[in-house]
């Protein structure tokens, strides 16, 4: 019989803490646990909470046991390591009474570590700075103006003009022809450099033309050869999704796994989520689309979930599926047709097939 295993924060032992609750087994006597990251170089979590390549047994701390379940505590140490890589998915290996299961393990949003404790903490207000008046300064002492010298003598300032007027010179004329012989000179540099709309253009202007015609050919020759290069040239993939696609196009598997679990954890990315399920589910499993030499519908549906979470119809309704279908367990069955009827109650025509295929009508 199949197991499940769900995480919860342990509310009353706070950050650092969780509740580990498994499905199935009320009635073992004893229970260890192995935790290892569900990845293609596997690390196995040893005691001391670092993760290493050889398998350890933890030893489990009963906290409850319910009509259908135990629940085993989880200690910081446990905990902190899980946190560690956000984009490791792990699985749990439950030793009960001598039988193992192997069971995905999902870490919720905002799982909070034993450091959030240390967040948590009030910071003490610094006190108010004390500020003092500056000091008072006096001002410099104004030295007494001079007393006027009555002794003084006074000059009169003759302010009288002449009034004659100035003598004409005789080198206006001279003048008069430097200006024209400037302007002369300005005419033609101004020809020379085709600065005169209207007239034919001089010979420096033709070779600026020429240069000109020279360059724009180079330019169009570099610009048509840049063309080809960029047609020739495949654009590469813009995100870690396209680039899994193709690898999987191309056969490299489990290069492609890994893009999309990259995807999937570091972006979000739904279609990812739903790729990586299809790897697993039962309904998509196929040797040519996915590198695990087995469909597993537990470890389908924990991708299933977490794009149903982000919204994906598609997801929600083969997660639903998948537990109506093939749990155990009378809980995660009626959690799955409850799926389903809330769907086909919203005129989901494919959640309406899917129950007919279920009570095999």
């Amino acid at each position: 019989m199949a197991v499940k295993v769900t995480l919860t924060q342990d509310k009353d032992k706070g950050p650092g803490y969780g509740r580990l609750t498994v499905s199935g087994l009320n009635q073992v006597e004893s229970v260890t646990l192995r935790f290892e990251s569900n990845q293609i170089n596997q690390e196995h979590l040893q005691l001391n909470g670092q993760w290493g390549a050889s398998p350890a047994v933890h030893d489990c701390i009963l906290l409850e046991r319910n009509e259908d379940n135990i629940v085993i505590g989880l200690e910081p140490n446990t905990i902190d390591a899980l946190l560690k890589n956000t984009r490791a998915t792990y699985r749990v290996i439950i030793n009960a009474d001598g039988t193992e299961k192997i069971s995905p393990l999902r870490i919720p949003n905002n799982f909070l570590g034993s450091g959030a404790i240390q967040k948590s903490k009030p910071v003490e207000a610094e006190p108010d700075p004390v500020f003092t008046a500056p000091p008072v300064l006096n001002d410099p002492p104004v030295p007494p103006l001079p007393e006027p010298d009555d002794t003084a003598e006074t000059t009169d300032i003759d302010l009288s003009t002449d009034n004659e007027k100035p003598k004409k010179s005789g080198k206006s004329g001279l003048t008069l022809i430097i200006i024209l012989l400037l302007a002369a000179i300005g005419l033609g540099a101004s020809w020379y450099l085709c600065l005169i709309p209207g007239l034919p253009p001089g010979p420096s202007c033709q070779t600026t033309i020429e240069k000109d015609e020279i360059v724009e050919e180079q330019v169009t020759e570099e610009s048509t050869k840049k063309t080809a290069e960029a047609e020739e040239e495949p654009e590469a993939p813009k995100s870690l999704f396209e680039q899994a696609i193709a690898l999987q196009k191309q056969g490299s598997l489990v290069e492609a796994k890994v893009k999309f679990q990259k995807a999937a954890t570091e972006e979000k990315h739904i279609d990812a989520m739903k790729k990586l399920a299809e790897m697993y589910d039962p309904a998509f499993w196929n040797e040519e689309k996915s590198p695990i030499p087995a469909p597993n519908w537990e470890t389908a549906n924990w991708w299933w979930e977490m794009a149903a979470e982000n919204g994906d119809i598609d997801a929600k309704r083969q997660s639903g599926y998948n537990m109506a279908k093939y749990s155990d367990y009378n809980t995660e069955k009626s959690k799955g047709l409850a799926i389903l009827n809330d769907l086909a109650d919203q005129d989901d025509a494919k959640a309406t097939e899917l129950l007919k295929e279920i009570n095999g009508e």
